[in-house]
């Protein structure tokens, strides 16, 4: 994703807080200020070469050889 739509996307996540937390009374806000943010690099485990593109079947077999 590129940075730019990525922080776009950001924005508009965090407007969404407040307005989830009040249709979720019953849910209790997290006693931390820390933000857990993951990322990923879309490359994947291969695990089942049968279920794979063909693309990524050659990667993979090239990569095993």
């Amino acid at each position: 994703m590129p940075k730019c739509q990525f922080l776009g996307l950001t924005q508009d996540v965090a407007q969404d807080f407040e307005a989830f937390y009040q249709k979720n009374p019953y849910q209790q806000k997290e006693e931390t200020a820390d933000l857990l943010v993951l990322n990923f690099d879309g490359k994947g485990i291969v695990m089942r070469h049968n279920s794979l593109r063909e693309c990524t079947k050659k990667t993979a077999k090239k990569n095993k050889e």
